[in-house]
């Protein structure tokens, strides 16, 4: 396994908020006004009161530098204060503006309204779901908040869908992509790295290819033949989980110029790899073609990036070894799926399955791939 230290020099808190702000637009953020309300974060609700709240110092009339490029939403007035919009089928979003507490372990939000709010609003109330997954029973279980009161004059809750893994940039503020925001992570985590190897007559440098090795789910059983055949082929291999830190693993990220991994959260570490870097995608058994696409290949291609969808063979999956050959599971997918149903076929080709990739028949996407990194 190769490493390589992180050179980081960015302060955790504001590379937590860089996070949170690319897997896409910040839930939270800056400005200046007065109001109250609550809301809770898991089951959002809101409600108005215009009582006077314990006297927090008042925020200095100027923004500071570090938020200057919030401060373009004070130019946009809100329909109503607060804007609610729960009309899209993946997310609910709010934005409010004034006076405004947070306490994440009761889930709340707390919005202290100014005299000047029309009464008859104050009893109003709203309760939303601030993920960009709202209807994923799984994903929201294990959603948690800690015990600090953050204050805020502006507050956005809850996160804009645009479209999965990628911004919309007719929705962006100023027409932002996945290119900017790939710039805006790069610089976040101080790394160095903003193009891809060229390989060419004169390059004797190995282009590096990063190995995303799964322990439990969707994991490649056969490693160790992985790398040795990848630097055959004249690669210098990386193996690495994603659950290292995540500083040290967006470096090592970084470094390579082609990640490798079977479909799953692993490959949204994509975001650190430099412009022009190629994705391979291993789509293992289960109809998941058409999901790994709109997942991860729409992404890396509006990150400027080249992508690569290999969909493995019955031979190469290790549910051969738990199913005969004959059973729909193996066989027949979408008749499976009626059978077993969802939930279940979800365990078996998410959880259950492992791949063992022929390289005989995968060294052809690897030839490709070394291609793609010689082009202009």
């Amino acid at each position: 396994m190769a490493k390589q230290k992180s050179s980081s020099r960015v302060e955790p808190q504001k590379l937590r908020s860089a996070l949170l702000g690319g897997c896409f637009l910040l839930s939270m953020i800056l400005l200046v006004v007065y109001t109250s309300y609550v809301v809770s974060f898991s089951n959002l609700s809101f409600w108005r009161s215009n009582r006077a709240a314990a006297p927090v110092p008042k925020a200095e009339p100027k923004i500071a530098s570090t938020h200057q490029a919030d401060a373009i939403y004070q130019k946009e007035k809100l329909p109503s204060n607060p804007f609610c919009d729960f009309s899209n089928r993946r997310n609910d979003y709010c934005e409010m503006e004034g006076d405004i507490r947070i306490h994440g372990n009761s889930s709340s939000i707390f919005f202290v309204a100014s005299s000047n709010v029309n009464a008859t609003k104050l009893q109003e109330s709203w309760k939303l779901k601030p993920h960009p997954r709202k209807g994923d029973a799984r994903a929201m279980a294990r959603v948690t908040y800690d015990q600090v009161v953050r204050c805020y004059p502006h507050v956005i809750v809850g996160l804009k869908f645009h479209k999965e893994m990628s911004i919309d940039p007719s929705k962006s503020p100023y027409g932002l992509t996945m290119v900017d925001f790939g710039r805006f992570i790069r610089k976040s985590f101080a790394l160095e790295r903003d193009m891809a190897i060229k390989l060419g007559p004169d390059q004797g440098k190995k282009p590096r290819i990063l190995i995303i090795a799964r322990k439990w789910t969707r994991r490649f059983a056969n490693v160790d033949e992985i790398v040795r055949n990848v630097e055959e082929m004249g690669f210098e291999a990386v193996v690495a989980e994603a659950k290292l830190n995540l500083i040290e693993f967006a470096h090592i990220v970084n470094s390579c110029d082609v990640m490798l991994g079977v479909h799953g959260a692993g490959l949204t570490n994509l975001v650190f790899l430099p412009t022009n870097a190629v994705v391979i995608q291993v789509v293992p058994l289960g109809g998941l073609e058409g999901i790994s696409w709109i997942d991860f290949g729409l992404a890396t291609i509006s990150m400027k990036m080249h992508y690569m969808q290999y969909t493995i063979s019955l031979d190469e999956s290790t549910l051969t070894e738990q199913f005969a050959r004959g059973d729909p599971v193996l066989s027949d997918q979408k008749e499976a799926y009626k059978k077993h149903g969802w939930d279940r076929m979800i365990d078996l080709y998410f959880a259950k399955q492992g791949v063992k990739l022929d390289m005989g028949r995968f060294s052809s996407t690897l030839l490709h791939a070394l291609e793609l990194l010689r082009q202009e």
